[in-house]
């Protein structure tokens, strides 16, 4: 038998109510008898609410509500996003370019090792140290 059929009956005969709570106490005992029909009176009622036409037009008010709601906060977020992508985008910029100046004070800095004499032990170790560091900082342009 359907919900709405159940709570119409349930409405027109009261003591339907007591029949059924009586029936839900010798099943499942006194406790669970009245929780079971408790809950079975909450979805009935529940099932009948949702199906009228006014209720119908609220959810679909709440559901457009909730799209223009969603649809500003999102519009909202990429703005910040945005804000923050630039601000990063101007400090990105600047350590690009002490990135570039740490490359050729490095190519520089090699170059002037390079010119030293060739019988000097400790230019060789510093120039192979400056060149590995060199090789590292490039790949990370890559």
């Amino acid at each position: 038998m359907g919900s709405m059929k159940r709570l119409i009956r349930r409405a027109a005969l009261p003591q339907l109510h007591a029949i059924e709570l009586g029936q839900n106490i010798v099943k499942y005992g006194f406790k669970a008898g009245v929780t079971i029909h408790k809950a079975e009176m909450e979805a009935d009622i529940e099932l009948a609410i949702s199906k009228t036409s006014l209720y119908k037009k609220g959810q679909y008010r709440g559901k457009k509500d909730g799209y223009v709601e969603a649809s500003n906060a999102y519009a909202e977020k990429l703005k910040t996003q945005a804000r923050h992508f630039q601000d990063h985008q101007e400090v990105a910029i600047s350590k690009f370019t002490e990135y570039e100046d740490l490359i050729s004070e490095y190519e520089r800095y090699i170059d002037s090792l390079k010119q030293k004499s060739p019988e000097d032990a400790d230019a060789g170790q510093k120039l192979e140290v400056a060149l590995q560091d060199y090789s590292n900082l490039k790949a990370l342009k890559q």
